[in-house]
């Protein structure tokens, strides 16, 4: 049987002799993969070795060059073949890396989840995904620039990043490793025949260092334009294709563990009784009576073979129940061996930190990939890190990996232990925080050819921690969307499979089934105030406001609060949403103006006689990125630089004393495009729950009252404002008449505030 190997984006496929040598790669190592298993190797050796012994059926070389034939286009095919018999008309065009779906009888269509359905669903839906790659092109286009000659063989570009359409505001961020094409310029402008290839070896704030084939370096010359254009990274969407596949391969030994049943809920027994109490490292404060609920059970493996779900609703202390839980496995069982994973950089970091308290270097590691800027990685976790002495990042040998306890890396950046080829019981315990912010394939990579589902008697054991109720997966493709890609792995258990849904009256107390799954319901962040409304509309009204009442009275008495008693303010606003020539996204200057106007009132107040509000202190949300670019502005004249500012996704994870949004939205001529495309706030609770429950100590919403009341949740929060006297600009709220909403598409009138809440 034939096999090949695919190499990725820091070694491309090679175009004649414009390719990049192993000259002006530096530390950047190369990646060979079987392209039938999508299975990493160390040499062409072991490739051998695994060709001899897997006899798959050839699959065709799975090329990571965009330009090349994609001969991923049968599979795709014969998916949406496998959607028509369904009841899907479908046709799909590969080459605009877009997939077009028309609707039979149905005006939605859902596949129920199956074991069958699902494997069918993640390969058309992980396909579907290359529409990022059409958004790749669409924010880093090409451009025209000047490059100048760098140290040991490289080419810096000498360019403000704020010039490259996109890059300024990191959609998407460019990376070390990156693949970039460049073609010479003439003197009239235009674009030469011939191509180099380079690829991204340092990012720096102001430009980015790169490295091409000596063939461009020996013909350089200095202010020489370019049009460059940056290429991309198809790895993590080749390690998920592979852990879907190999899912599938290993059907009847993941059917427990990606659709358990009560049947298999506890079987594998436990390694102690969960009642059995605990000694542990966090004692200021210690665990509470759900966290601690959750820790004794993992521990004891109670849900084993199933993943065990820590439900973590916002500032319940999620990520310190994991931590603390990941600290007791190593402490009660030797030969445990963990991967603790998280989607991104900085939830990995956060959970690392927090273990390097207790534990010492030669039993964690904190695992970077090879292109992560080394600047970003926090100061204090830079002993534990995978680097030499030289400071570069490298993939430490088997042996070293296996004296590791604990390893702590991101999702995609685990398959790169899933080519390891570890023993098979070698993990025995694989922890994922922030769960929810993953799609299904991207938590399998963790998982799939790593956690040992025969190791009954010392471990397999999966532990998803986050909050469905809060922002799921970006994803770049309506497709996607339309067939639940953006649900995560922890949402569809708890939606789907019965150990995992909520009780309708309790049982011994509980609301859950505590073998498989806790929630966490005490609140150490806001004011009880600011908690009301997403506490009874996403928590069951189950939250309990435990934040120390000092912190989060702090501006309780403040002369800016309509309702002096409560640090909650809706500030009515009539503006105008505008669009700028050329810009898609909007802005509304009113809006930003009383944006200011409370910042200036903040900045610098005091709220105690030792203590002021100062700029870092604050933060503020706005869902349009050209709102965030005038608010920054205005800052920027103010010389306020430490206030954060961004859209809803940046805020997600993150707490501040004092959390101002701006809505924008003013214009009922765009309301329809908003509903549809679920754009801004409307119709996305999720976007709204986070949104709500960043602040600590004072939430102010900005807003058109009649417009966000088109949608059902923001009606209940301004509706609970008006009542409560929570509102400033009371006069504008006369707009929100009960025939004008009744006749809004998508609208639902809100119940009083002492009915619904």
């Amino acid at each position: 049987m034939e096999h090949s190997y695919v190499v990725d984006q820091h070694l491309n496929k090679k175009r004649g002799k414009n390719t990049t040598d192993d000259d002006s790669r530096s530390s950047i190592k190369k990646q060979i993969f079987c392209s039938t298993c999508k299975m990493e190797f160390a040499s062409q050796e072991d490739l051998q070795k695994h060709m001899e012994t897997k006899r798959h059926k050839y699959a065709g070389h799975l090329s990571q060059n965009s330009s090349q034939k994609d001969d991923a286009s049968q599979p795709l095919s014969d998916i949406l073949v496998e959607c028509k018999d369904q009841g899907v008309k479908m046709s799909a065009d590969n080459r605009q890396f877009s997939v077009k779906v028309e609707l039979g009888v149905k005006k939605t269509v859902t596949l129920k989840v199956t074991n069958q359905s699902s494997q069918l669903t993640f390969k058309l839906l992980s396909w579907g995904d290359l529409a990022s790659e059409r958004d790749y092109f669409q924010y880093i286009q090409p451009s025209q620039m000047c490059l100048s000659p760098g140290d040991e063989g490289t080419l810096q570009l000498k360019v403000c990043v704020s010039q490259v359409p996109g890059l300024a505001e990191n959609r998407p961020s460019v990376l070390r490793g990156d693949h970039i094409l460049a073609r010479i310029l003439d003197k009239d402008g235009q674009i030469g025949t011939e191509e180099y290839q380079g690829f991204v070896h340092d990012v720096e704030q102001t430009r980015l260092v790169l490295g091409f084939h000596k063939n461009l370096l020996n013909i350089f010359q200095n202010d020489l334009e370019f049009h460059v254009q940056f290429v991309l990274n198809r790895m993590p969407l080749l390690l998920q294709h592979r852990a879907i596949e190999t899912a599938e391969e290993e059907e009847q030994d993941m059917e427990s563990l990606l659709f358990p049943s009560y049947d298999v809920v506890g079987v594998w027994g436990t390694f102690h009784d969960p009642a059995q109490p605990l000694s542990f490292y966090s004692v200021n404060p210690a665990p509470n009576k759900e966290q601690d609920c959750a820790i004794r059970h993992i521990v004891a493996g109670t849900s084993r073979p199933a993943p065990y779900i820590v439900f973590g609703p916002p500032g319940t202390g999620k990520t310190y129940t994991i931590v603390e839980a990941i600290k007791q496995v190593v402490k009660c069982f030797p030969h445990a061996r963990i991967l603790a994973c998280a989607p991104s950089n900085s939830a990995a970091d956060n959970i690392a930190e927090r273990l390097y308290e207790h534990l010492d270097k030669d039993v964690l590691l904190r695992m970077n990939a090879a292109s992560r800027n080394r600047r970003t990685i926090p100061q204090k976790l830079l002993d534990i890190c995978n680097e030499d002495k030289s400071g570069h990042t490298i993939f430490p040998g088997k042996e070293t990996l296996q004296k590791k306890r604990v390893i702590v890396c991101t999702l995609i950046t685990a398959g790169r232990l899933a080519s390891a080829c570890f023993p098979p019981e070698h993990f025995t315990h694989v922890f994922i925080d922030e769960v929810s912010q993953a799609t299904e394939p991207e938590s399998l990579v963790p998982v799939i050819n790593i956690l040992s589902m025969t190791n009954r008697d010392k471990g397999g054991q999966l532990v998803l921690a986050g909050d469905p109720k809060q922002l799921g997966p970006v994803l770049h493709s309506p497709l996607a969307r339309q067939f639940n890609l953006d649900e995560s792995l922890m949402e569809r258990l708890m939606r789907t499979l019965e150990p995992y849904k909520r009780f309708s009256k309790p049982k011994d107390g509980q609301y859950y089934d505590v073998r498989v799954l806790t929630k966490l319901v005490k609140n150490y962040r806001s004011h009880p105030e600011i908690l009301i409304v997403p506490n009874k509309l996403f928590y069951d009204g189950e939250l309990e406001p435990f934040a120390d009442k000092s912190s989060r009275e702090q501006l309780c008495g403040w002369d800016g609060l309509p309702n002096k008693k409560a640090p909650v303010v809706f500030h009515a606003v009539i503006g105008e949403d505008m669009q700028e020539a050329g810009s898609p996204s909007f802005f509304n200057p009113q809006e930003v103006s009383v944006v200011i106007s409370y910042i200036t009132k903040l900045v610098g107040m005091k709220i105690s006689p030792q203590q002021k509000i100062e700029a870092r202190d604050i933060g503020i949300i706005s869902p349009y990125k050209k709102q965030v670019q005038k608010i920054r502005s205005q800052l920027t004249k103010l010389n306020i630089d430490d206030i954060m500012v961004g859209s809803v996704e940046e805020f997600q994870g993150r707490e501040k004393k004092i959390i101002i949004i701006s809505s924008v939205r003013s214009q009922p001529k765009f309301m329809q495009t908003d509903l549809k495309f679920r754009l801004g706030f409307l119709t996305n609770p999720k976007r709204f729950n986070v949104a709500l429950t960043r602040a600590k100590a004072l939430l102010v919403v900005i807003g058109n009252p009649t417009i966000l009341s088109c949608d059902h949740n923001w009606r209940t929060f301004i509706t609970y404002c008006n009542e409560m006297g929570y509102v400033r600009e009371p006069q504008l709220m006369t707009a929100m008449n009960e025939e004008y909403m009744e006749n809004q598409p998508g609208s639902q009138s809100a119940p009083s505030a002492t009915q619904s809440l």
